[in-house]
């Protein structure tokens, strides 16, 4: 009985002392369902051409990545945010110099382009962090309620503008990220109307229509009270 109940204390105990590591205000992270599987160092670019870097470090558990912003978290600071594994998105980007990689959600601010730090093997850090990432969020491992939630995001319009990497395949080489971004949030040009309520969609307007999706995926372009 000991033996078979040793592999839950274990996962525990690995939890709350990636709890303690993270510092205060951390209590929230600990759960039954949660499990700790890896922490690791980066640099975070804050610009497209990696002249503007931050210290990050980044606790991967099986629902949630938490963000912390220093190499060396003291006992009294607390992590800056948290990314629901659901409703994140990778992106892998070949860089001569350095591989980074991308961390994409609806919520801009939490978009992230990360490197590994310059002692490391900068390839071999980011494969196994996507891979863990994308094994994470794929169909299987998310349960009824998160698929259903990931599937009400519309990529192209709620996720892929966020990306901090110009030079991306999301992106047209020569397109300016701005103008991607206002074309990739407008209507269609045959899609004149709300498809709920048929009132009138104003392209020049870009707070009055919004692109959603239904539980199969399908997008539809709905009028602000609609939404």
């Amino acid at each position: 009985l000991n033996d078979a109940a040793a592999p839950g204390d274990a996962e525990r105990a690995r939890l709350l002392d990636a709890v303690r590591q993270i510092g205060v205000r951390a209590d929230d992270l600990v759960a039954p369902h949660r499990r700790f599987l890896m922490s690791g160092k980066f640099v975070r670019c804050l610009d497209a051409e990696r002249r503007k870097q931050v210290k990050v470090t980044l606790y991967l558990f099986n629902d949630v990545l938490v963000v912390l912003d220093s190499w060396t978290p003291k006992p009294s600071s607390s992590y800056r945010f948290r990314i629901d594994m659901h409703l994140c998105w990778t992106k892998r980007v070949a860089w001569i110099e350095h591989p980074l990689f991308e961390l994409l959600t609806p919520v801009a601010d939490h978009c992230m382009l990360l490197g590994a730090p310059p002692t490391e093997n900068g390839a071999h850090v980011r494969d196994t962090w996507l891979s863990a990432i994308r094994t994470l969020t794929s169909d299987t491992a998310l349960n009824h309620v998160q698929r259903r939630e990931r599937a009400r995001i519309a990529p192209a319009y709620d996720v892929y503008p966020h990306q901090v990497h110009m030079a991306s395949s999301w992106t047209l080489p020569t397109e300016p990220v701005s103008d991607l971004q206002a074309r990739l949030r407008q209507p269609p040009p045959e899609q004149s109307q709300c498809d709920k309520c048929q009132a009138p969609l104003h392209s020049e307007w870009p707070e009055s229509y919004r692109k959603v999706a239904d539980d199969r995926g399908v997008p539809f372009w709905y009028c602000t009270p609609c939404v």
